[in-house]
């Protein structure tokens, strides 16, 4: 399964790595990852973007860290782009369901209501709710250059606000709603900070030089962003009149974006890349001041976390199965994967203990054996598509597993030939893959993962 990423996020992965000197599998980039992090007003929860079941959905989850689930279950289409309204009952955001395009559509905060607001063969993108909760700011091609548009909360009134001589993406509102700040990029791919008011008069420059200048988000404290100045992709702090330029986080070999202040505090979220082969995918951090320390938020980027985002995806899955013999088949799959995320077996998110190992793989193998049943019984309303990318994801979890053991054991520099032994397994199990042979692949990439072990 080939999972789609953020263009500009995947480029800045590559660039670090390249930066560090690090080995990537081109794959590596395409692990499931956390992005765009949007906090309600009050803080309690966060809204973000993951490619947990293979596209990028929309999910919800308590600001601890905790209660995560996925809000936008939608199989190959793509949710970006998410904000809060002020009141936090509704969500609106960017997705091509349906469309060739983007468009903006809302959605109630618990996952119900979706209403498409843009309809037209443009794409709109970067949806920001006003502070009044009243109109709506996004980016639109619809004249056929990406320019600022505004709309009411309901869709209507449709304005473009302002020709731009550069290209321009990632809108924000001031704290007052007067004024917006936006990254303007010209030719030479040097992009930076620019402020305007709303209804398009008195455009000022705000960051300058050859940088890329992304993500602006404006609060009370300043306007945060991201950028690859002071040699790393980071978090800066600048004032909305250019000064006070301040950097705030300095990552070693990952990469900060898309930071978003916590309501009228100095609290803020990012999203911020892997640092090691293994965890190179994204993941939502947090801090409580701009000196704060970061702490991670979610943890997507291991099969540990991919087998608990298919867990929590047929849970909420359950309440939509009505005939019985289905509802027991949902609840063995539950019981299965239930066992499967205990913290008690795992050493890490990618590594199981040397006990553990071979049951995550049969438990992962007995749930797919579960939700595949529930496809070909024609009774139920089940989205066989996401019952599909949900079972593609416990496949590449066991995948991982596997992967990862074998590049510990040669790390370590275990015995050749039982390293060979395992990546002849592995192999077994990617052509079993290939060939649609889902259950045959769980118990090579066992084998595998069992021999590269030792277990």
């Amino acid at each position: 399964m080939k999972i789609k990423r953020n263009k500009r996020f995947a480029i800045a992965v590559l660039l670090l790595v390249a930066a560090a000197g690090l080995s990537y599998a081109s794959e590596e980039v395409n692990k499931p990852g956390a992005e765009y992090p949007a906090p309600s007003p009050n803080g309690s929860q966060l809204v973000y973007v993951s490619t947990a079941l293979g596209s990028r959905d929309l999910w919800r989850i308590d600001s601890n860290g905790t209660n995560s689930s996925v809000l936008t279950p939608w199989p190959s289409s793509d949710e970006i782009h998410p904000d809060w309204s002020p009141n936090s009952n509704r969500i609106v955001f960017s997705s091509n369901r349906g469309s060739s395009k983007h468009q903006i559509w809302a959605i109630n905060s618990d996952g119900t209501g979706a209403t498409q607001l843009t309809t037209d063969d443009a794409e709109h993108e970067y949806p920001r709710f006003s502070p009044d909760g009243q109109t709506i700011l996004y980016t639109s091609n619809q004249t056929g250059k990406r320019e600022l548009w505004l709309m009411s909360a309901d869709g209507s009134s449709q304005r473009s606000i302002a020709l731009i001589s550069s290209r321009i993406t990632d809108p924000d509102w001031s704290p007052n709603g007067l004024e917006i700040v936006y990254v303007g990029c010209r030719r030479n791919a040097e992009c930076n900070l620019f402020r305007i008011n709303r209804n398009g008069s008195d455009g000022t420059q705000i960051t300058s030089g050859n940088f890329q200048d992304w993500n602006p988000d404006w609060g009370i404290g300043g306007i945060l962003f991201a950028s690859n100045r002071g040699n790393a992709q980071g978090l800066w702090l600048v004032q909305p009149n250019g000064s006070g330029l301040t950097q705030i986080t300095t990552p070693d070999a990952v990469a900060d974006l898309d930071p978003r202040w916590v309501g009228n505090t100095s609290a803020f979220v990012f999203g911020r890349s892997g640092k090691t082969p293994t965890d190179a995918a994204s993941d939502i951090w947090s801090a409580q001041s701009l000196s704060g320390t970061p702490r991670q938020i979610t943890k997507v980027g291991g099969p540990l976390f991919m087998i608990q985002s298919v867990l929590d995806a047929v849970v909420a899955l359950r309440s939509s199965v009505t005939q019985s013999g289905d509802l027991q088949k949902v609840n063995n799959a539950i019981d299965s994967l239930d066992k499967s995320v205990d913290t008690n077996l795992w050493l890490d998110s990618f590594h199981p203990k040397l006990n553990a190992g071979s049951g995550i793989i049969n438990q992962s193998k007995d749930a797919t054996i579960k939700l595949r049943d529930l496809i070909t019984d024609k009774h139920n309303n089940l989205d066989d598509s996401l019952i599909n990318n949900l079972v593609e994801q416990l496949v590449s979890a066991s995948r991982i597993i596997a992967e990862t053991a074998i590049a510990d054991a040669e790390l370590r520099g275990g015995d050749a030939a039982t390293i060979d032994k395992a990546r002849e397994e592995l192999n077994k199990g990617n052509n079993d893959v290939a060939g649609a042979k889902l259950v045959d692949a769980f118990e090579h990439y066992r084998n595998s993962w069992n021999r590269a072990t030792g277990a």
